[in-house]
């Protein structure tokens, strides 16, 4: 049983839960091969975001059974549940369905000015960096920007004017960059 929070701004007043029935092998299929089915089987208005399907753009992040988490890496065997509940990112404006608007995220993103600041000619050929300087923050540089930690922490909720953690953890890369 696959529930999703559904909503489309040329017909709803408000956003409404929809059921479906899809068949899937829980230790294969993760949720976004859900989604696929729903949308080329069952409904094709169904909108969604994906791009690389392998957790690397962060494109597809969502509510799935109350929490968020990216639909391309969550199978099914992990939620334990026969019954799943997938709705939009909370606290961005929902354009259509799944699809939430991310202007408001990125601007706070690049309020902190995550990229190279150096006042040093650049270089030839490129700014070279040791793996011990790198080694500083290269944890930072796995940030994909999916706005899930953003918009579940509680101080972006208690908070409008708050960056939130993924521009933190951007500011912090670059703070941390012997280049910069």
């Amino acid at each position: 049983d696959l529930r999703i929070l559904r909503f489309d701004p040329e017909r709803d007043e408000k956003p409404h839960w929809e059921a479906y029935t899809v068949e899937a092998d829980p230790k294969r299929d993760r949720i976004l091969d859900l989604l696929h089915r729903v949308k080329y089987e069952q409904d094709g208005t169904l909108t969604f975001r994906r791009s690389c399907a392998h957790g690397v753009c962060g494109s597809d992040a969502m509510l799935i059974n109350g929490r968020n988490r990216l639909a391309c890496k969550l199978r099914l065997e992990q939620l334990g549940k026969r019954r799943i509940t997938v709705a939009p990112l909370p606290g961005l404006p929902v354009i259509k369905d799944l699809v939430v608007d991310m202007d408001a995220f990125f601007d706070k993103f690049k309020s902190v000015q995550p990229y190279l600041v150096t006042e040093k000619p650049a270089p030839e050929r490129e700014r070279i960096q040791s793996a011990e300087e790198h080694a500083k923050f290269e944890d930072t540089t796995k940030c994909i920007l999916c706005a899930a930690c953003t918009t579940s922490c509680p101080s972006f909720w208690a908070q409008p004017s708050y960056v939130g953690p993924a521009a933190i953890v951007n500011a912090h890369r670059f703070i941390f960059d012997s280049r910069d």
